[in-house]
C-alpha cells in the first residue's frame, strides 16, 4: 500500500508541474501574440511615415530644384573640405 500512496502523490506532483508548464508555456505565446502584433502596427506605421516623407521632399525638389541643386553643390564642398582636412600631410614634390 505505502508504494501505491507514494506512486499516487508523484503522479499528483507530476500533474502540478505539468499544469504548472501549460499555463507558462500559454501566456508567453499570448506575450508573443502581442508583440508581433504590435511590432507589425509599428512597421505599418513606420512606412506610412516614410511615405509621407518621400512625399514631401518630392514636392519640395519639384518647387524649389535650384535651391535644392544648389544645397547639394555646397554640401559636396563642405565634404571635400572637411575629407581634405582629415587626410594626413604628405609631400608629393618629393625631388
Amino acid at each position: 500500500m505505502k508504494l501505491g500512496k507514494h506512486n499516487s502523490r508523484v503522479d499528483e506532483a507530476i500533474s502540478k508541474a505539468a499544469a504548472g508548464v501549460h499555463l507558462a508555456v500559454d501566456k508567453t505565446a499570448h506575450a508573443s501574440h502581442s508583440a508581433n502584433h504590435s511590432i507589425r502596427d509599428k512597421g505599418h506605421q513606420l512606412l506610412e511615415a516614410e511615405k509621407k516623407w518621400v512625399k514631401a521632399g518630392d514636392r519640395y525638389i519639384h518647387r524649389h530644384p535650384m535651391l535644392v541643386l544648389g544645397a547639394a553643390v555646397a554640401a559636396g564642398f563642405a565634404l571635400c573640405a572637411v575629407l581634405r582636412k582629415s587626410r594626413p600631410d604628405t609631400d608629393y614634390d618629393e625631388e
